[in-house]
């Protein structure tokens, strides 16, 4: 829960600083531009930066709000990923809760994070926890990070911690962090 009220504030730091340089191209582009030359053109280009700064805001605040491996769609496809054929028998089709686990546990339970002030830590690797390749043998470890593609389903991660648990992924500065479950 913590994580999720840094994450709340982290969101809103970031919000007041786009207002910020919204101000900031308003008071310069628009308004001193328009009231000392008046002319149209220099309206029109100071009204195309104010609205190219607003679009740019909207998609770099959009971009950190939800990580691509918290979305419905990414956690359908990790599962397929894992469990190949037996998708739909043991997680989709099923009267378990497994589908309700997993997704709990990818949306509240994982994050990852670009940490270079973390580059000398001994953390354990990903890959050497091994990897959940009982129904697709064919899995592999990464060996660099891609927020794309990359599945945190393959690995053997503790599902249900007390204790917050940290990876380094592979050889880079992404360090992968399960927080305990609630």
């Amino acid at each position: 829960m913590i994580y999720l009220v840094i994450k709340k504030y982290a969101f809103i730091f970031v919000l007041i600083k786009e207002i910020t340089v919204f101000y900031i191209y308003f008071k310069y582009f628009v308004h001193r531009k328009l009231i000392i030359t008046n002319s149209k053109k220099m309206k029109l280009k100071g009204f195309a930066i104010f609205l190219l700064s607003f679009f740019y805001a909207v998609t770099t605040v959009n971009a950190q709000e939800t990580p691509s491996y918290k979305t419905t769609q990414f956690i359908e496809i990790c599962i397929q990923e894992v469990f190949k054929d037996q998708s739909d028998a043991l997680v989709f089709n099923t009267n378990s809760s497994r589908l309700g686990m997993i997704t709990n546990f990818l949306k509240n339970n994982v994050e990852v994070m670009y940490r270079p002030g973390l580059q000398g830590k001994n953390f354990e690797s990903l890959a050497s926890i091994g990897l959940n390749n009982k129904y697709n043998a064919a899995l592999t470890a990464d060996t660099s990070y891609d927020p794309i593609t990359f599945n945190p389903l393959k690995y053997n991660l503790p599902m249900h911690t007390t204790v917050k648990k940290m990876y380094r992924i592979a050889n880079t500065d992404y360090i992968l962090t399960i927080y305990p479950s609630l």
